[in-house]
């Protein structure tokens, strides 16, 4: 298709009319009716960009935007052209619309992460990116995401990520990384200042398919306290989700079912007789989970069950 065969029309209308405001206002002629150019871009257009783009033709794409662009671009309207170049990693075409004013959003980050589209982001952090942007509270900024990807985790580390950057509920990338990630990308995020302190990492680690007790011993050796309940320290966090019954890495391993990690964290000293936001013992979560083996190991340590268990008003 040429260019000429879907140049933009001329956009005609009728008139502007202009009506004299009520005497004695001190305004001025007001518009009666503005034209209104139309902002949607044909799907031709479109189509014809993304076959260039696809292509790696970079010329063809560029006479075509710059031929769109002054008349009726609504800069949304490129989104499909934004989310093939970033999987393609064509940086020429992000900076295109990026100098356009197409907005940089989390999920186009993300989307980067996911392709490992290193020019992409690069274009991004020259167009004043945030990488540790944090989305909302359930997640963590980019680098959670990343964290099964070692090579990515560097990639970000290198370029400014947080390791400890939180989400308004005490999650951060560490936080994911001990439930996920291999142990040398925990390591390596401890090497760049991963605080065990923060992202409650030994809960999360419970939930760890292979390798649980190894990242619980390294957290602990991190600092990680053995006996902490979950948001303990992080009042907005205990306020959202004490309704949860929020422990120790115990109560989480015994509610789970983790066997390796409630054996490891009871050879390590971890206390049995506390409970939980909920009055809930770890003892409590195996009794009513059916856990037995647990149970078993719990009741040799000597722990006993809890008062009985009512909800508790968050604390304040």
């Amino acid at each position: 298709m040429s260019l000429e065969a879907i140049a933009p029309p001329p956009m005609n209308g009728p008139p502007v009319r202009f009506l004299a405001h009520p005497p004695g206002t001190g305004l001025g002629p007001r518009v009666d009716r503005l034209p209104s150019p139309d902002r949607e871009t044909p799907r031709e257009v479109l189509d014809e960009m993304m076959s260039a783009c696809a292509a790696r033709d970079f010329p063809r794409f560029k006479a075509m935007f710059d031929m769109w662009a002054p008349f009726r671009f609504d800069i949304y309207d490129l989104s499909r052209i934004m989310r093939l170049a970033i999987e393609m990693d064509y940086s020429e075409v992000i900076s295109t619309l990026l100098a356009q004013g197409q907005p940089i959003h989390f999920g186009h980050a993300q989307r980067a992460v996911w392709h490992r589209s290193k020019k992409v982001l690069t274009a991004f952090l020259q167009y004043g990116w945030n990488i540790n942007e944090v989305e909302c509270e359930t997640t963590t900024s980019v680098l959670g995401f990343a964290v099964q990807d070692e090579e990515m985790t560097r990639w970000l580390l290198d370029h400014g990520a947080d390791p400890n950057q939180q989400s308004s509920v005490d999650l951060t990338p560490l936080s994911w990384a001990v439930e996920d990630a291999s142990l040398s990308t925990i390591n390596l995020l401890f090497e760049r200042g991963a605080d065990a302190l923060k992202g409650e990492p030994l809960h999360h680690a419970i939930n760890r398919k292979t390798e649980v007790v190894e990242v619980l011993s390294l957290l602990l050796e991190k600092g990680a306290p053995l006996n902490g309940k979950q948001y303990e320290n992080h009042p907005n966090s205990w306020r959202l989700y004490f309704f949860m019954g929020l422990g120790t890495a115990l109560h989480q391993a015994a509610c789970l079912g983790n066997v390796d990690a409630a054996r490891f964290l009871l050879e390590k000293g971890a206390d049995v007789s506390i409970i939980d936001a909920t009055d809930r013992t770890p003892l409590d979560w195996a009794v009513k989970n059916g856990h037995q083996e647990i149970i078993e190991m719990l009741e040799a340590a000597g722990a006993e069950r809890g008062p009985r268990p009512r909800p508790h008003r968050p604390r304040e």
